[in-house]
């Protein structure tokens, strides 16, 4: 007999299957990245689901500086692969876009 069954997830049970920035790994690299957000600073990536991590504006390309043009080549939607660098004490996350970085093993 085909049925229908109903539920909810306990709040709980969805905080856990979500990431947060203190999961990130410094060091780590970490493929198809989605760009979220544009800011002045940088740009924000969703990392891990729930986990977001600003590459600012001099990690964008590997000539460091705001390049304009780094960003259009990054616009939201995009997908890029990213290192983590740091986890700082409130638990956010920075990144590079560096192709130096990111390419080579650290």
């Amino acid at each position: 007999a085909e049925g229908w069954a109903g539920g909810t997830l306990a709040p709980r049970a969805v905080a856990a299957a979500v990431a947060n920035a203190k999961d990130l790994v410094p060091g780590k690299m970490y493929p198809n990245c989605e760009v979220v957000h544009h800011a002045a600073h940088g740009i924000y990536v969703e990392v891990d689901a729930g986990a977001r991590a600003l590459v600012r504006a001099d990690h964008l390309a590997d000539g460091g500086g705001k390049n304009a043009d780094a960003f259009g080549r990054r616009p939201v939607g995009s997908r890029h692969s990213v290192r983590i660098l740091k986890i700082d004490a409130q638990g956010r996350a920075t990144a590079t876009c560096r192709r130096a970085l990111v390419k080579d093993d650290l």
